[in-house]
This record gives C-alpha cells, structure tokens and sequence, in this order.
C-alpha cells in the first residue's frame, strides 16, 4: 500500500484530516487487487494503528469502508483517495459522535455534533462550526440549559443569533464572537434593549412591559 503525504504517529487521529502511511512489514491483507497487485476492490488491512475494512483503489481507501484506530476512534462511510471525504459518522473515544459530511477527515459543510455536553446540528468549516446551527448544552457542561440559534463564525456566535437561558430568557440580536453586541432582551414579562462591548454591559434600557392578548382587546374595548 502506498500514500501521498506524511503521518505523525505519535498524533495520528482520524480527525486530523491527513493522509495515512502504512509500512508493509505488520501488514495483514484479505481482499481484492489489481494487476500490479495494489489493493484495489473490496478488503480488509490490518495495520499497527488499527484496521481499515472495504473499499479501496490503487492502493488508496477510496469508497465505502470503515477505519478503526487503536485510540479508540472509529469512522465509517466515504473516502476519497484515502481521506474521510464525502457522508460518514465518525465515533471518538472521549464520547463524541459526528455524523454528516467531511472533508479531509473534517466536519465540513452540515453535520450533527453531539457529545455528553451538548447536541449541536448546522454548518461546519473546516471542522469548526461556521455558518448557521442550533446547539444545546447540558450534563456537566457550565452552560447546561442554554440554547443559541443562528450564525457561528470559527466556532463562535457570530451573527444575528438568540440566546435562550434555562428560565426561558431569550436575547434576540447580534453577536461578535461569541458574546452579545446589539441585543433583545424578554423573559416572557418584560422585554429592554441592551448593549454590551468585549463581553461587558455597556448599557440596558428600561424594561417595558408585554402586553398579553387581553390587554390588547381591553385596549381595542
């Protein structure tokens, strides 16, 4: 088997998007080859960091297959020219599940992220969440109960968002990495205006009264 590329093995992990080196000598292969005797068609390869089974193509995983590392990763779906590229769920040792596409062994483009912290499902980049997604945080996670909708940037809240607190305080507006700028604020009694700067209360409005459905008629009355 032949790469294209170079490998750290002291840091190889299946989401670290390069391309994987393996040396014939430990190599154990069942499958398919091609006239020059690559790999190619349908396998398995047992290797010294774990073991890939499925489809491959001159010498490269390229198709369906499933790679599981002795780290404790696991990844199953597409590669392409032997990268994680295409759908595919990829399962961590540290308990997180992506499920969605990938690119180079990265998140990328829509995708499911879901760890014993929080569940988030939108747009990646590259690996970071970036675009538009929805994410909750629970268990032992310091924002537990919260939840944001709208645009990230680099992993961040960046963009018209709204955040909501476990006792259903929403704020509605527009976030710069990851904290609040140009927002409103309403806890279902009230509602006010603020503004923050580098995660800091610059100034809040005076909170206003919401009016319910009845005191609307009452007024039209």
């Amino acid at each position: 088997l032949y790469f294209i590329g170079k490998m750290n093995e002291d840091t190889l992990d299946i989401d670290d998007g390069l391309d994987l080196i393996f040396e014939e000598e430990g190599e154990e292969y069942t499958g398919e080859r091609d006239g020059n005797g690559r790999y190619h068609g349908s396998g398995k390869l047992t290797f010294k960091y774990g073991y890939y089974e499925g489809q491959l193509a001159n010498g490269l995983f390229h198709g369906q297959g499933k790679l599981a590392l002795n780290t404790g990763n696991v990844y199953e779906g597409e590669f392409t020219r032997g990268k994680q590229t295409g759908q595919g769920v990829m399962i961590y040792a540290d308990g997180r599940v992506y499920k969605g596409e990938l690119l180079n062994g990265r998140p990328n483009n829509y995708g499911e992220e879901r760890t014993p912290q929080y569940e988030y499902k939108g747009d990646f980049f590259c690996g970071e969440r970036h675009g538009f997604g929805d994410i909750i945080y629970f268990g032992d996670h310091p924002k537990s109960g919260w939840k944001y909708t709208g645009k990230w940037a680099s992993g961040k809240y960046h963009g018209e968002g709204t955040l909501i607190s476990p006792n259903n305080e929403q704020s509605t507006g527009c976030f710069v990495r990851g904290q609040p700028e140009r927002i409103h604020v309403t806890n279902g009694v009230e509602e006010w205006s603020e503004y923050w700067h580098k995660g800091k209360l610059v100034n809040k409005g005076t909170a206003a009264k919401i009016e319910s459905q009845q005191d609307r008629r009452s007024n039209y009355e």
